[in-house]
């Protein structure tokens, strides 16, 4: 693999992670609401799906210079699949969410 194509891959799940646990974490704080070891794990399969299925998205876009790891994959079919992977993903991290808003600490 080409090192300039392993830095994109390790940058785009760095920084979809970061942006994944910063919305879970303003919503903790904001609701108050208690992280439960079910509601972590929703949260986390819905995050991987996430990353998943966007780094598929985009890493398939058709360029002028492609690396050719990418061009020998079925690009015209693995890019649907992220999109619908990055779309089950965030409806999973929603609902984690939303079940997070609900748990509130009992004062």
């Amino acid at each position: 693999m080409d090192s300039r194509l392993a830095a994109f891959v390790v940058l785009h799940a760095m920084g979809s992670t970061a942006g994944l646990l910063l919305a879970f974490h303003t919503v903790r704080t904001v609701t108050g609401g208690v992280a439960t070891t079910a509601v972590r794990r929703d949260y986390g399969i819905g995050g991987l799906f996430v990353v998943v299925g966007l780094g598929l998205r985009f890493l398939l876009v058709p360029t002028a210079t492609a690396p050719a790891a990418i061009t020998r994959l079925p690009g015209t079919v693995l890019r649907p699949v992220g999109t619908v992977l990055a779309a089950v993903g965030g409806v999973v991290c929603l609902w984690a969410l939303a079940r997070l808003a609900r748990n509130r600490k009992s004062r």
